[in-house]
């Protein structure tokens, strides 16, 4: 079987104790897939539209503190991968015309493979 939480765990007053429930109904052949806003781009640093900190986002997670609370709940990370900031984003943040700015800056770092997205994706298995 399959358990996704898709833009939830930030919200969450204590996410390991999610994680571990997840894990408790998983069987040990299934996979846990999940998103969540992703620290490690600098981007995410910056954001101050309400939607995106504190009371509403609550909790922050790059690879490593995810790797870290997946094990404390019983999982093996199997990968990570990430989704490109959202032009929208972006537009919302900075308006049109730092949109506009950023775009071709954006654009250079995504094919130099040097940008971060983000949203974190993960996939986990239960650990054996």
């Amino acid at each position: 079987g399959v358990v996704t939480s898709f833009e939830v765990m930030e919200h969450v007053p204590d996410p390991i104790s999610m994680l571990k429930s997840i894990r408790a109904i998983l069987k040990p052949d299934g996979v846990f897939v999940f998103s969540v806003p992703n620290l490690d781009d600098p981007y995410c640093l910056r954001q101050t539209l309400p939607v995106n900190i504190p009371p509403i986002h609550i909790n922050f997670f790059r690879r490593q503190s995810m790797r870290v609370a997946l094990e404390r709940a019983g999982f093996v990370t199997e990968r990570f991968a990430t989704r490109p900031i959202p032009a929208a984003s972006v537009r919302n943040e900075y308006g049109l015309s730092g949109l506009i700015l950023r775009a071709p800056m954006l654009g250079v770092m995504n094919l130099l493979g040097k940008s971060e997205g983000n949203t974190l994706l993960g996939m986990a298995r239960p650990r054996a």
